[in-house]
């Protein structure tokens, strides 16, 4: 797993999301999310804007 997946899976379950809400809130499907956290796909620059914005985070919490 990447240190951005371990940090979006950490703040997700924080929040008490599913992968699913998490994918809803963000504009995503649910499977890119599990992509994401196991570190098979780096989002692009928007969904990490998106993703930022439905955690309720900087986007600067992501960096590695």
């Amino acid at each position: 797993m990447s240190q951005f997946g371990q940090t979006l899976r950490r703040l997700r379950v924080e929040r008490k999301l599913t992968q699913h809400q998490l994918a809803v809130a963000a504009g995503c499907v649910g499977q890119q999310i599990s992509n994401y956290e196991t570190g098979r796909v780096i989002p692009e620059l928007q969904t990490l804007i998106k993703l930022a914005d439905a955690l309720q985070v900087r986007l600067d919490t992501f960096r590695s």
